[in-house]
Order: structure tokens, then sequence, then C-alpha cells
């Protein structure tokens, strides 16, 4: 999905984080606007580190999204999913 690509591309893991075998997943709810610009995001389940989920939110603001489809009959919409992390051991 392009969208979650948008945001994996501009994540930097932040060291403290990095564990092998770790995997940590952090639920997110983000909108954008009919030309692609954020509204609003948010975690909606923290992965247990304050440091990754600030990761993920700045990931999310410094993203640049595609404007909405022009079939869609809506000014805005939502996203709402996982990105979740692995650290090879």
């Amino acid at each position: 999905m392009a969208v979650v690509a948008q945001i994996v591309d501009g994540l930097v893991y932040p060291k403290s984080e990095l564990m092998p075998g770790t995997t940590r997943e952090v639920q997110v709810s983000f909108v954008i606007d009919r030309q692609g610009r954020l509204l609003d995001a948010q975690i909606t389940r923290s992965s247990g580190s304050r440091a990754l989920d600030g990761a993920v939110l700045d990931a999310i603001h410094k993203a640049t999204f595609q404007p909405l489809p022009p079939n869609l009959k809506t000014d805005r919409a939502r996203f709402v999913g996982p990105i979740l992390f692995k650290v090879q051991p």
C-alpha cells in the first residue's frame, strides 16, 4: 500500500529500540484531505515505547501523501492500522 510506504520510507528507528529478535507494533490513525495534506495523526495503541511511538508520529508528519482519488465522494480519508517493526536476530 502506497500510504504505508510513505510512512515507512521516512521512519527513523530509534537506536534505543534496536534489540535483536524484537517485534513491536504501533497502531495509528491519521486523516488526510483531498489534496493529500495531513489533518490529524495519533497513536491509537502504543508499542510500549515512547521513542518508537514518537518515531512513527514523526514519520507520518514528514510523509508526502498522494491526493485522494477523484472518484471518492469525500473531502478527507482516515487510515487506521498497524505499523509493525521486526529487528532480525
